[in-house]
């Protein structure tokens, strides 16, 4: 899959919400920034390696997701519907 094929599977207004709720929410942000601190720890070692990093943040999305649908969605909804992985 492409990355114009990735964009145009995206839902951007979602994708901005997930992106607002995990700055907004301290405990997201928090967790944000400890990824932060923890890539720039590996650049400093010379250990970085830019797979990994998008592996941290897939899982920091999906962990924003999952809070987004606990606080604002239904019992029926389910967090990897809601935003799917393009979105994420």
């Amino acid at each position: 899959m492409s990355a114009t094929e990735t964009l145009k599977d995206s839902d951007t207004q979602a994708a901005n919400e997930i992106v607002l709720f995990a700055i907004n929410d301290s405990i997201l942000y928090k967790h944000a920034v400890s990824i932060i601190d923890s890539l720039k720890l590996k650049v400093r070692r010379e250990k970085y390696d830019a797979d990994k990093a998008l592996i941290f943040w897939q899982y920091h999305a999906d962990v924003a997701a999952k809070a987004y649908v606990k606080a604002f969605g239904s019992d029926a909804d389910k967090w990897h519907e809601m935003f799917n992985v393009q979105t994420r």
